[in-house]
């Protein structure tokens, strides 16, 4: 059994860039390129339909030798901004505390206060 499925590179309301088919890149589906972008009647109606990335899976690995479209490279997103609350700086932070002092030391700057009571 062979699998096609498509993710449309078309901006939408849930992904402004478009999808590049990060879910099918990671489940390792063949990229095989891009779809055409054609049009079709839908209950009287001419819809224009984007092109989109095409990815290919196989159930069975002997069935590959009969993908008819070249295996290309999986696309990357484009280069987008970074999200301050997402970047990472560095793995390890450093930062020099300083030494505690051991106990005997803290209980000598503490003031000892002696009440008298008179009966």
């Amino acid at each position: 059994m062979i699998l096609v499925s498509y993710a449309d590179m078309k901006p939408s309301e849930g992904a402004p860039k478009g999808h590049s088919g990060v879910i099918y890149q990671s489940t390792n589906w063949v990229y095989s390129g891009t779809s055409i972008q054609f049009a079709d009647q839908v209950r009287g109606q001419k819809i224009e339909r984007s092109a989109k990335h095409r990815y290919v899976y196989f159930l069975h690995r002997a069935d590959k030798k009969l993908l008819q479209w070249e295996t290309l490279p999986y696309p990357k997103r484009s280069k987008r901004k970074e999200k301050a609350h997402l970047k990472i700086a560095s793995r390890y932070e450093f930062v020099a505390y300083p030494i505690p002092h051991p106990p005997e030391s803290r209980l000598s700057t503490v003031t000892p206060i002696i009440a008298s009571v008179s009966c």
